[in-house]
């Protein structure tokens, strides 16, 4: 995950962001002119580099905020030795602040799907006792047409268009658990059967009355 600073000219990844090995302080990176060990080209550009006065305020901003910060409050990467952007220690808690929230949320939305039920189209003659049959294949439709792959064990509602007494649509309804269709079903070509809960059939309205 990338967190954009507000210009959306900078990117922090979740990773720099919770690892602290993959941050360090602009105060530790290593100046080629002290070490003697850089190339000339090196040299030539950090003295350009820290000549030009502009250049120099800006290495002093966070790359996020533009804030102005001491290099002890700035951080860059580990791994890029001459990384340009740097980000402060201010932004570092707003980045792991917004990552929470993120997780937060995400846990809370696979909360509700867990939670939330399918719902499939069956034809409701294809009813035997508590048993329905759903499916001859290894999928079937649920309510916007889509295919719901079936296994054992999963929970879902079926339905079938129907009416009441004065032509409103009031569809058939029954919730269960799939199982796979018994052997005298089987011969038939159902291979998936809802095991209809004790709430048994009922019809739309009824829900709504009894929720």
């Amino acid at each position: 995950m990338l967190i954009a600073s507000p210009d959306h000219l900078t990117y922090t990844c979740d990773e720099c962001t919770l690892e602290p090995s993959r941050l360090k302080t602009g105060s530790d990176e290593p100046d080629s002119q002290q070490t003697g060990t850089a190339s000339l080209s090196d040299r030539v550009v950090r003295f350009f580099r820290h000549s030009w006065d502009g250049l120099a305020s800006k290495r002093l901003r966070c790359s996020s905020c533009r804030k102005r910060a001491s290099s002890l409050d700035l951080y860059v990467s580990a791994s890029e030795g001459r990384a340009h952007a740097q980000i402060c220690k201010d932004c570092l808690v707003v980045c792991r602040q917004i990552l929470t929230d993120e997780a937060k949320i995400r846990s809370s939305m696979n909360a509700k799907d867990e939670t939330k039920t399918i719902r499939i189209r069956a034809d409701f003659n294809g009813l035997f006792g508590e048993l329905l049959c759903i499916s001859h294949g290894e999928s079937c439709p649920d309510e916007q047409g889509r295919p719901v792959t079936l296994h054992s064990g999963m929970t879902l509602t079926a339905f079938d268009d129907d009416q009441d007494d004065e032509g409103n649509r009031d569809d058939l309804v029954a919730s269960g658990t799939v199982e796979r269709a018994p052997d005298w079903l089987r011969c038939d070509g159902s291979r998936w059967v809802l095991k209809v809960d004790e709430s048994g059939v009922r019809h739309q309205s009824d829900l709504r009355k009894n929720p």
